[in-house]
């Protein structure tokens, strides 16, 4: 390495513009094609974007470390603005957070290689290392995490994660009885997908409203969450609601569980919801649009009660088709007149703290909130 030169560090990453967000980068552009191809083979996107940029590195002209380091920051800021406009405002915590470890995991413990050449090699070695320990940390979640799925159990999900899905099938897979009950995760319907998912490998599953966690409570044995981001205090930042769901599954003192890899633990520190604002890419402004249901004559209606129940006995039974039997419908007319005479806020993503979580499932091993801060400092030093 010549005088005066400092390996790479993480390209800083760009804060959440303001709304309407940016326009994100073509998908003629190249960089955008690799990562698409990436994400195309089911590969999580932290990792898809740590993959582009290792092509990158290895087909950078470049000639000095500043001149890497300075693709690297323009090829991030393109993956990230185009990975927010894909996932329409949510986290990007993992994101940048699997950026920054690789960065770091790359690139540690240089001084004994002095040739230029030669150390880019050595990066992109250890680069490549990283995405194959990554990859398989999904699997290492699964195999410690389905011991604590035990027959009987109701498991109560929110959102959609992989690796949720991992854990269940494992389970499933080892002869394990149980059912899971999934909020529908409005607006986007994620827990209908998910359920779908869950479906498929022979795993009972009742969709539920965002709004009755507080009802079924108290039916559910664990709670069991994915994570968009794994915060300093062992707090996590995830879906819409997961911090209400956590503080009713404490009221009732059910176990909350926490599947998450450990590229995903980010170095923030938030105490509020007000912190996130500048570490998350939610679109605030997205119309909030009632879900409706079909009556007897196939028309969408309305409940003249608040309080009046429904239930849709042959959802769900054997398999998920998201909006299928009337149970995802939406009446635009009614929406269009309130929605000129009100503001909404649709945020994606809020924080829930450690004092909600028992135990986290991660690739690092089963780890108690307060053990989270010390697998950081190990990860980024």
């Amino acid at each position: 390495m010549e005088a005066g030169q400092s390996p790479p560090v993480p390209p800083s990453a760009p804060t959440a513009p303001a709304v309407p967000p940016i326009s994100p980068p073509s998908t003629d552009d190249p960089l955008i094609a690799i990562f698409r191809a990436k994400l195309k083979a089911e590969v999580p996107v932290p990792i898809a974007g740590v993959q582009t940029l290792l092509h990158v590195m290895s087909n950078s002209r470049a000639v000095t470390i500043m001149g890497i380091q300075n693709d690297l920051q323009e090829a991030t800021k393109k993956l990230i603005d185009y990975e927010r406009q894909m996932s329409r405002g949510r986290a990007s915590i993992s994101f940048r957070a699997g950026v920054e470890l690789f960065f770091r995991y790359a690139t540690r413990n240089n001084d004994d290689v002095p040739d230029f050449n030669a150390l880019n090699q050595l990066f992109i070695t250890r680069g490549n290392r990283f995405v194959a320990n990554a990859l398989k940390s999904r699997e290492v979640i699964a195999e410690l995490g389905h011991n604590f799925v035990q027959d009987g159990m109701v498991i109560l999900m929110h959102g959609r994660s992989e690796v949720v899905t991992g854990v269940l099938t494992r389970a499933a897979q080892n002869n394990k009885n149980f059912t899971v009950m999934i909020t529908e995760g409005r607006p986007e319907g994620s827990g209908f997908k998910a359920a779908e998912r869950l479906t498929e490998v022979g795993i009972p599953v009742t969709v539920i409203l965002d709004s009755a966690a507080g009802y079924f409570m108290e039916r559910v044995d664990i709670v069991l969450l994915g994570a968009e981001g794994v915060v300093e205090s062992g707090g996590i930042v995830n879906k819409i609601g997961t911090c209400q769901i956590a503080m009713v599954a404490k009221l009732y003192n059910k176990p909350l569980y926490v599947a998450a890899e450990s590229y995903k633990f980010a170095r923030l520190y938030p105490l509020t919801q007000a912190d996130l604002e500048e570490n998350i890419d939610n679109d605030l402004s997205r119309p909030l649009v009632p879900p409706m249901q079909s009556d007897s004559s196939g028309t969408s209606s309305s409940s003249s009660s608040s309080c009046s129940s429904s239930n849709s006995s042959s959802a769900f039974r054997s398999s998920v088709v998201v909006g299928d039997g009337g149970n995802v419908g939406f009446e635009s007319g009614s929406v269009a007149g309130v929605a000129a005479m009100v503001t909404t806020q649709n945020p994606s993503c809020d924080y829930t703290p450690a004092t909600y979580i028992s135990l986290l499932f991660t690739d690092l091993g089963i780890l108690t909130p307060a053990a989270v801060s010390d697998e950081l400092i190990k990860l980024y030093q």
